[in-house]
């Protein structure tokens, strides 16, 4: 396993490579504003297994403000994150001579969706991948310019909010995150997005019950609700869980 840092429009993201050069290349990305080994290291393990087959390319990244990357997430931007992850695809693309497959959590993973016409993209395997409902697109966020954010029982809804884009509370305490931000990712529209996704696209959702995958996009959208009331922290902290979630992607990429 190395480190590279790459430059992504004057922004240095902290990357760590592992496997073999001429293997299938797999970009992992964490949720918005996690560290690239992600929730319980999750990213990390599933990077290891693959590894261990001795068949692919895994790049694991922080993205701007997060991490080990350059940059303050009180700067961040959809156009700035999708900058970061085409950079990405690009770079792997470019030194593999192979088309990518992403797999991807949260805000990072819908992100990706948007993507999915780009020809550098094999498919792109998307854990609670981010969305919301019009409740939550019509609620105003009564703030100007940034709102700081703390780990309390106040700003109950911005923080629902951030755990649907896949964000642990305690990793961003403290930071000021754009309110221009946070209304640009609420007013996407996602939804035509996963629509409109090919099939090798692939939808994997944890509740606080289960693993469910998703080759209709329709049926996750109307499930997707329940993403804002649990904490996927508990659950990818179960041993079984994650094998089970790990074993999945597997299946998933080897198709």
């Amino acid at each position: 396993m190395g480190q590279l840092w790459i430059n992504s429009d004057n922004t240095y993201l902290s990357v760590l490579v592992q496997g073999v050069t001429n293997g299938r290349p797999i970009l992992l990305l964490p949720g918005f504003a996690e560290p690239k080994s992600d929730l319980a290291y999750w990213l990390t393990y599933l990077s290891n297994y693959l590894d261990d087959s001795g068949k692919f390319y895994m790049m694991q990244a922080d993205l701007t403000g997060s991490g080990n990357s350059s940059g303050d997430i009180s700067e961040i931007s959809l156009e700035k994150l999708l900058a970061d992850i085409e950079t990405l695809l690009n770079y792997l693309a470019k030194n593999t001579g192979r088309k990518v497959t992403i797999v991807a959590r949260g805000l990072s993973a819908a992100l990706c969706y948007t993507l999915y016409e780009n020809e550098v993209i094999e498919k792109c395997i998307g854990v609670n991948p981010f969305i919301c409902g019009e409740t939550e697109r019509k609620r105003v966020i009564e703030k100007e310019d940034y709102l700081q954010i703390y780990d309390d029982n106040e700003n109950k809804y911005i923080k629902s909010i951030l755990r649907f884009m896949g964000t642990e509370i305690t990793n961003i305490e403290g930071e000021k995150i754009s309110v221009q931000f946070l209304k640009a990712v609420l007013n996407y529209n996602w939804y035509d997005i996963y629509k409109r996704m090919n099939s090798k696209n692939k939808i994997i959702y944890l509740n606080s019950n289960s693993i469910f995958s998703y080759r209709n996009k329709e049926e996750y959208l109307t499930k997707s609700y329940l993403l804002a009331g649990y904490e996927e922290q508990s659950l990818i902290d179960d041993g079984e869980v994650l094998g089970n979630l790990i074993q999945m992607i597997i299946n998933e990429i080897m198709k």
